[in-house]
């Protein structure tokens, strides 16, 4: 056997070993065989190449003509520094990993004696979500010639199509076509099942002629976090006067309920609802890329809304000893209700995430040669809208005002007030839309497009 370009020794017997390098060439029959210029229209070396068809017949398979591999993966794992032939009848429907030099060549027709067609091309279709082809950082260097590759369009929200990935690797393109399919739509912000938290219900006031100064019911507090809601108390019960309740915290509307004098006690009033949370903002960030795809941040978060004010207490009554109404020693009158508690605020809407891309080409860090190459692109994907704020807590119902005995002249204590309804969250930032890009690369510059032409696809809606 010879060597690539070398010639026999003076006087030898034997040729040498031939080099590693050399890419394609064989030896036969104690011959020497060169594979350059191979493939040709008027010439196919069987020497040169392993064959693979992916509708071939029978069991067995070793690379030959007779029995071809029926796989691109199996052959280019199996091909030993031969080239890679590939039949035309029937499309290779598999994802393809290459980590070793290796040089691919489609356009045969197997039916014809493996003849070879300048202008024809193999077929190579990427599953659903996964990668037509990728070439890892050992592949190197990798021809590939008279293809046509596509990825499918991506099923899985927020999936990206993406033909080839070169990841760290020479790749040398030669009279191939690489297709994406589209982009799949982001997920919209999950709605919230329930509201938040509702608030709690006030206490009773004291009945009157329990004590000489019956205390008015004290404030109910909901537990929201770092802002809780909490109601007014109800105004205490004296013989000669009823005291006034306070209003529900946090701050709002002056609704605590006035106490009896020489008007009857008012009830509490409802407390100022919480307010509504800010919106997230929608994504804006370029993304980053790596040998996945394209990674987007979804749009952020609403902002929870306000808790809601606590409702104000119930103005207490007056009691007295006379007839009718209380005896000597527990003369105080009927005590105002608290307030029901504000509900807390509605959690933030969810953020949608970015819809997926169409991309025909990934280079990381790659070199590229391009002769005679088309890449085209789908449809970037519409991102996912915000998801809209969880509604804010139910206020919480008053208490009731204090009770007077059967049979009394007295005026019973007055209610507090509900408690005002949390507020709801603000609605998610909606996700970017997918991109649609011949090649998306990461490198100390851009790859040379010398050789490429493009066919642009259309980006997706935010």
């Amino acid at each position: 056997c010879r060597s690539c370009g070398s010639s026999a020794p003076a006087g030898g017997s034997r040729w040498p070993t031939p080099a590693r390098s050399c890419i394609g060439t064989s030896c036969s029959a104690g011959r020497g065989l060169s594979c350059a210029g191979e493939p040709s229209e008027a010439n196919t070396n069987e020497g040169c190449a392993v064959f693979v068809q992916a509708d071939a017949t029978g069991a067995a398979s070793d690379g030959t003509r007779e029995k071809p591999y029926k796989t691109l993966q199996e052959a280019i794992d199996k091909a030993g520094g031969k080239r890679v032939y590939a039949c035309m009848s029937a499309p290779f429907s598999e994802a393809v990993t290459v980590t070793s030099s290796v040089e691919l060549v489609g356009g045969f027709d197997c039916a014809k004696g493996w003849a070879w067609k300048a202008d024809a091309k193999s077929v190579l279709e990427g599953p659903e979500d996964m990668i037509a082809l990728v070439l890892g950082s050992g592949a190197d260097p990798v021809k590939v010639e008279n293809f046509a590759i596509a990825s499918a369009s991506a099923t899985k929200p927020g999936g990206s199509s993406i033909a080839v990935v070169v990841d760290g690797a020479a790749l040398e393109l030669t009279r191939c076509d690489l297709t994406a399919g589209d982009g799949a739509e982001g997920v919209a912000g999950m709605p919230y099942a329930s509201a938040g938290q509702a608030g709690v219900t006030g206490l009773t006031g004291g009945d009157a002629c329990t004590a000489n100064i019956v205390v008015g019911a004290d404030s109910a507090s909901s537990m929201c976090g770092a802002l809780d809601s909490t109601s007014g108390i109800g105004g205490n019960g004296t013989a000669n006067s009823g005291g006034a309740g306070s209003p529900g915290f946090p701050d709002g509307v002056m609704n605590a309920g006035v106490g009896e004098a020489a008007m009857a006690c008012t009830p509490g009033t409802k407390g100022d609802d919480g307010m509504l949370g800010n919106p997230g903002s929608g994504a804006t960030a370029p993304g980053k890329i790596d040998k996945t795809g394209l990674t987007v941040p979804a749009g952020s978060d609403g902002t929870l809304g306000a808790v809601a004010q606590g409702g104000g207490g119930g103005g207490g009554a007056k009691g007295g000893v006379a007839a009718n109404k209380c005896p000597m020693g527990m003369a105080g009158g009927a005590s105002g209700g608290s307030g029901g508690s504000g509900g807390c605020g509605g959690a933030g809407g969810k953020g949608g995430s970015a819809g997926g891309s169409s991309i025909a080409l990934l280079s990381l860090e790659a070199s590229l040669t391009f002769a005679s190459v088309k890449l085209t692109t789908g449809k970037g994907a519409k991102g996912g809208a915000g998801g809209l704020g969880q509604d804010g807590g139910q206020g919480g119902p008053p208490g009731a005002g204090g009770k007077v005995p059967m049979g009394s002249i007295l005026n019973p204590g007055c209610s507090g007030g509900p408690g005002g309804q949390g507020g709801k969250g603000g609605q998610g930032g909606g996700g970017l839309g997918g991109h649609a890009i011949g090649i998306a690369y990461t490198g100390a510059s851009a790859p040379s497009i010398k050789g490429a032409t493009f066919t642009k696809g259309t980006p997706g809606d935010g």
